[in-house]
């Protein structure tokens, strides 16, 4: 899966692109979502330095606990351990945008594999998705 810190950065270059990016000023319901998940004031400083073309800014103004709080990040097992979480709490459905070190199909995967706690092999691919070299 991805590390921590280094899925921490590209998680606030995406939190900051939808607060900013993603509506006008007066309209953006990414914005509004934040303020009420309780980071109003966060969410407005973020989209004013994006507005402002202020992108590094706007990214920096993003807390680890707004990134926290809409992505999942880490080895397998933390993230089994956040999707289960959210299914306790009654969420019954997620959108997954997967990225991987290596970000080819072998290791992408293998990451789902692991996510779901299965054996590559056992989704059907018998080289566990590993292609023979041409």
């Amino acid at each position: 899966m991805v590390a921590p810190a280094s899925g921490t950065v590209k998680g606030g270059r995406v939190v900051a692109l939808y607060l900013g990016g993603m509506g006008s000023r007066q309209r953006n319901y990414y914005t509004e979502l934040f303020g009420r998940y309780g980071f109003a004031e966060e969410a407005r400083r973020v989209q004013e330095r994006y507005l402002e073309r202020r992108v590094d800014e706007a990214m920096a103004a993003v807390t680890d606990e707004m990134i926290d709080l809409v992505t999942i990040i880490g080895p397998a097992p933390e993230c089994r351990r956040r999707l289960a979480e959210l299914e306790r709490l009654g969420v019954a459905e997620v959108a997954i945008g997967l990225q991987v070190p290596g970000g080819g199909a072998p290791e992408t995967l293998q990451a789902l594999a692991d996510l779901a706690a299965v054996d590559a092999t056992a989704c059907g691919f018998p080289d566990g998705g590993r292609r023979a070299a041409p």
